[in-house]
């Protein structure tokens, strides 16, 4: 079965200081709702990763493990493309023939990416491609391969992305940035190095995932 090893990055709706102004619906939403007793500028700025609500996706990027070897695939924002430009560009892709059917591997896919992008593609008022159409299916119909659930086995403690390379020696990770530099990254219009790292982070899953299955499934 073909596999598409996914990974995504995020940033802030808006530059933190530019946050009420921009959108004061939304920030009166967040300081009642969610920042609630904390600094609401500050926590947004800590906090924007977990919420789609007050976040984009600015970069997708997919390692295509074929029977001819791996092909890398991303779609990412810069001063002329807009996420909504960003997502239907991969709803074009995730949707090619031979794609639809493929496996979707990532680390903590089934929690983080799947979930963000879904909801971005609502907002954005855009049909999802069929791979991210899970929410009426049974858990066992889900065609996704999650490292961090893996790693979990049956248990409830995980683990960063960069902890387990570094245990399974693989080596080197995020030598660009880390995540939580990927939004002041983005408003800083490096959308290259974005791009850049989230290939990394594929790249470093992919490996994880063929080891783990070497080691665990295959043992």
């Amino acid at each position: 079965m073909m596999k598409l090893f996914i990974d995504i990055e995020t940033a802030t709706l808006f530059k933190p200081e530019e946050f009420e102004t921009k959108n004061k619906a939304l920030y009166d939403i967040w300081v009642e709702r969610v920042a609630k007793e904390e600094e609401p500028v500050g926590f947004y700025w800590s906090k924007w990763p977990i919420y789609a609500e007050y976040s984009q996706v600015t970069c997708v990027s997919i390692w295509v493990e074929t029977d001819e070897g791996l092909r890398v695939h991303s779609v990412y924002q810069t001063e002329g493309v807009t996420e909504h430009d960003l997502l239907f560009k991969l709803r074009e892709l995730l949707d090619h023939q031979k794609f639809v059917w493929a496996k979707m591997v990532g680390h903590n896919v089934l929690w983080f990416d799947i979930p963000f992008l879904v909801k971005r593609y609502i907002v954005n008022g855009l049909t999802l491609p069929k791979l991210l159409r899970v929410w009426t299916m049974k858990p066992w119909e889900v065609n996704v391969d999650d490292t961090l659930k893996m790693w979990k086995s049956t248990g409830v403690m995980g683990a960063w992305l960069e902890l387990i390379a570094r245990l399974l020696g693989i080596g080197e990770v995020k030598s660009i940035m880390n995540g939580s530099e990927a939004s002041s990254y983005f408003h800083e219009w490096k959308y290259e190095d974005i791009k850049s790292y989230c290939e990394e982070d594929v790249r470093v899953v992919h490996q994880i995932y063929n080891k783990m299955v070497e080691l665990w499934v295959n043992g």
